[in-house]
């Protein structure tokens, strides 16, 4: 059974991706009224999203959704949202998802927290 079959977002869209980016390293996708790139960078153990133009609306919650249960399937940090430029989206991933800004147009949101011991 793949993740498409067992897991449902909010609004219950699936996540088509494509291969073809012009960004290396990373895959096309859409889901519903939001579209971008997303890679998953062994290295820093979190997943990557670039956003394209979208319309702040419900489908964002479908996206974050979609790819917070993609980073607990692979055991990622978390989420991390690079080349925002967009006041209004950076703000809102802030304020209702719980984003933080760690560098001009680049923001995290942890899924695993760190434990030392």
């Amino acid at each position: 059974m793949s993740k498409q079959d067992h897991f449902k977002t909010t609004h219950g869209l699936k996540l088509n991706v494509s291969e073809t980016s012009p960004f290396p390293g990373y895959a096309a996708f859409s889901l519903g009224g939001v579209a971008g790139f997303f890679s998953i960078p062994q290295a820093d153990m979190s997943v990557d999203i670039i956003f394209g133009d979208i319309v702040i609306g419900e489908h964002i919650q479908d996206t974050i959704e979609w790819f917070e249960e993609t980073a607990r399937e692979i055991n990622a940090i978390g989420l991390r949202v690079i080349g925002c430029k967009d006041n209004d989206l950076r703000a809102y991933l802030r304020d209702k998802y719980g984003f933080q800004n760690i560098r001009d147009g680049v923001l995290l949101k942890t899924i695993v927290k760190i434990v030392m011991n």
